[in-house]
């Protein structure tokens, strides 16, 4: 995909530690209750 900004919801707000605004990342997302949520990520290198 092209680069986009996108609002998704993590399901443990600690897998966030240690990322910034504007890090690429790559991440695992699944929709739940009609929502995506993020269940994995880490920064992209």
């Amino acid at each position: 995909m092209p680069a986009m900004t996108m609002v998704f919801t993590a399901v443990d707000p600690k897998m966030l530690e240690g990322l910034k605004p504007g890090d690429k990342v790559r991440f695992t997302a699944d929709r739940k209750d009609g929502a995506y949520v993020v269940t994995a990520i880490e920064a992209a290198r």
